[in-house]
């Protein structure tokens, strides 16, 4: 079936795309690049989800992907496909729709009569129990709650587990990704997007919202990663509060955003010691992650991966990588090098 994003029209059996001034020239990777954006078009796509489905069975370099997705902005335009640095791609255009019918309907408006979009992220929230009870609380009490913290402290990670423990509203429970968007200017556009409003011409993009918002009842928002666009960030959230009083809001933010009726949640990194014999959160949340590529502390490694979760000052994004580096190279490899 053909799928029409803004302007162009992807036909599937023809292996094309159409624009306003006939064929858009795609090479096939290309073409199955962008056709499996148009299926996720709210979704982070990692490398390898990619490489799969443009480059199945074969091995690539990374900067093959790159060409191809610079060949896509260059032929489609700069605004359709957003890089998330060190994570992947997302789509980041007009909401696809499919073109049979009138009242064919976009994958993510569709979406808008369910709980959200939040369940497609993961909530893998380990050794954070007293921060995920606080965050819970703060947000069942106040309309708009900020997370803040330093880069890389696990700010998302307690906000999609908060979110994903809370009881779901009628307009559902929607994640809102900033992290690649390089103006506050997209704003609007993500959230035109990911919610499945519908735009009507003549109309201001934030009036849009609103009216969606008031229509679909009590909703959440979780807005990430707002730092980069704090200023536009405020401005939305203000506006849509005011407008759309159902509705509710948690960002993630490494300065606060300003707002009069915002409580912050400052995030730490994990306390890196405690009293007693009992493993420290950063230890806990190290072990998780080690876990997580398939090995396990022995007992004898105890005391060098605690050496480790302390030496990385309980930084979250800092374990992960070290973590990830101990399953190639080794624990005691990982503490010598950090120790050098």
């Amino acid at each position: 079936m053909d799928l029409i994003f803004g302007d162009c029209r992807l036909r599937l059996r023809e292996r094309d795309v159409m624009g306003p001034a006939g064929a858009v020239e795609l090479s096939a990777r290309a073409f199955d690049l962008l056709r499996t954006f148009l299926a996720s078009p709210d979704t982070l796509l990692d490398k390898d989800e990619l490489f799969a489905a443009a480059w199945p069975d074969v091995i690539v370099e990374d900067n093959t992907l790159q060409v191809h997705i610079s060949a896509l902005r260059k032929a489609l335009g700069p605004g359709l496909i957003g890089t998330v640095h060190g994570r992947g791609y997302r789509y980041t255009g007009p909401v696809p729709r499919e073109a049979e019918g009138e009242g064919a309907v976009a994958p993510a408006a569709a979406l808008a009569a369910t709980a959200g979009n939040i369940d497609r992220y993961r909530t893998d929230c380990v050794a954070r129990e007293s921060e995920l009870a606080a965050v819970a609380t703060l947000i069942a009490e106040h309309r708009f709650v900020t997370i803040v913290g330093p880069g890389g402290v696990g700010k998302t990670t307690l906000a999609v587990a908060v979110a994903s423990q809370t009881d779901r509203p009628p307009g559902g429970i929607w994640m809102i990704d900033l992290a690649a968007i390089e103006n506050g200017g997209a704003i609007e556009s993500t959230l035109i997007q990911t919610l499945g409003v519908q735009f009507r011409a003549g109309s201001e993009a934030i009036e849009s919202i609103a009216e969606h918002l008031k229509l679909i009842g009590e909703t959440l928002l979780v807005i990430d990663n707002c730092e980069h666009v704090q200023a536009d960030a405020a401005r939305v959230i203000d506006v849509l509060m005011s407008q759309a009083p159902a509705l509710r809001a948690l960002a993630t933010s490494q300065v606060p955003l300003g707002l009069a009726e915002e409580r912050l949640f400052r995030l730490s990194p994990f306390t890196a010691t405690v009293e007693g014999a009992s493993a420290s959160p950063s230890e806990r949340f190290f072990a998780y992650c080690i876990e997580r590529f398939g090995d396990t502390l022995t007992e004898a490694e105890r005391p060098v991966a605690a050496r480790l979760a302390t030496r990385l000052d309980g930084v979250a994004l800092a374990l992960k990588m070290a973590a990830a580096r101990s399953s190639s190279i080794g624990l005691e490899t990982v503490d010598r090098q950090l120790e050098a």
